[in-house]
């Protein structure tokens, strides 16, 4: 049996892949993550299955790179405006 053959209990696979068990679960009812492998009580993922979606979140990465990172940039923008106009006093004040 290979290295990619193994298989993972959830502590690894939150190790592996960055996210918090409740959003690995989301994800995986929506199916966008690998689907989990009953062995009685015992809840497991196949590595070789996790390593491709980790692979694949790196390959959409490096794809839509520069669009998404005008996105981003966009988005930090409005937040930066936001708190801006959220911290500024009010312009017409209610009478007290």
């Amino acid at each position: 049996m290979s290295e990619q053959d193994r298989l993972l209990r959830l502590p690894e696979v939150v190790s592996i892949v960055g996210l918090r068990r409740s959003a690995i679960y989301a994800l995986e009812r929506v199916g966008k993550f690998p689907k989990k492998i009953a062995l009685g009580k015992t809840t497991v993922w196949s590595l070789r299955e996790v390593s491709q979606w980790v692979e694949a979140r790196i390959a959409e990465r490096d794809v839509a790179g520069p669009e998404r990172q005008a996105t981003g940039a966009r988005l930090r923008e409005a937040r930066k405006r936001l708190k801006r106009e959220q911290g500024a006093p009010p312009s017409d004040p209610a009478p007290a």
